[in-house]
């Protein structure tokens, strides 16, 4: 009788104590942890776009699936979507969602390696925008190039009256 007690207070101690996060513990023995991305939030790379949060949401499941993402947790209620690169790459990358207003939704893209944030981030942001999806890292800078020239040709278009 006194070895159940003791166990059980025990087990209540490093339960209050924070010892035995259970879930979490579970989550990070099967590699499907969150905790890593959540911490890296603030540090991600970010865009808003002209949508709701509901929709925004949505719409980036699609196109995390499109670019061949494995999804392996979606917390509406946590803001996120947290992604594998692929089925066989598990680098983890986490997608946060933020309504900065009922019509806009900030997205924020986080991952241990800043490469695979960068490349996740270019074509997720490409697919809510609407745009195509480039395959390859080439076409992802052939595609900035080309903006980066459109934005120098307005800049140069830009007439100058000559009024002092």
């Amino acid at each position: 009788m006194n070895i159940k007690r003791y166990v059980c207070m025990l087990i209540a101690i490093l339960s209050i104590s924070g010892c035995l996060a259970g879930e979490e513990y579970a989550r990070k023995v099967l590699g499907v942890s969150t905790e890593d991305l959540e911490v890296r939030r603030s540090t991600g790379i970010k865009k808003n776009f002209d949508m709701d949060f509901d929709s925004c949401f949505e719409r980036a499941q699609e196109v995390l699936k499109d670019i061949g993402a494995y999804i392996y947790a979606r917390q509406k209620w946590n803001e996120l979507i947290a992604i594998y690169r692929t089925e066989k790459d598990t680098t983890p990358v986490g997608v946060f969602f933020s309504a900065v207003s009922g019509k806009v939704t900030e997205v924020e893209v986080v991952s241990p390696s800043s490469f695979i944030a960068e490349e996740v981030s270019q074509k997720l942001f490409l697919g809510l925008e609407g745009k195509p999806i480039p395959v390859s890292q080439k076409e992802i800078e052939e595609l900035e190039k080309e903006k980066e020239e459109e934005e120098k040709q307005k800049a140069s278009s830009t007439v100058d009256l000559g009024v002092d």
